[in-house]
């Protein structure tokens, strides 16, 4: 799902067509001063976005959480990408 929204950019305000994962990326880059990267260097380990911010682990070794409105999504995704590879089809 994308959703049009205007956002703070370096630059100023800018209009984005957003996802999930492209908000938190945005809030990660103006969280951490607009610097390339950065997200991947929070230590900021009590914001609710932490697991997920761009480029970083969970701290622990463990997988980032999957939210779980998507887990059946994911699920349904790859068995359709499963059946169109049976059947010999470029997904």
């Amino acid at each position: 799902m994308r959703v049009d929204h205007t956002i703070r950019g370096l630059k100023g305000d800018i209009k984005v067509k957003l996802t999930y994962k492209s908000a938190i990326h945005a809030f990660c880059r103006e969280c951490m001063g607009w610097e390339k990267g950065a997200p991947s260097e929070c230590t900021s380990r009590k914001c609710a976005l932490w697991p997920f911010r761009p480029g970083g682990d969970t701290g622990d070794g463990s997988k980032r959480p999957v939210p779980t409105h998507l887990i059946g999504f994911q699920e349904a995704r790859r068995a359709a990408k499963a059946k169109v590879m049976a059947a010999g089809m470029v997904p």
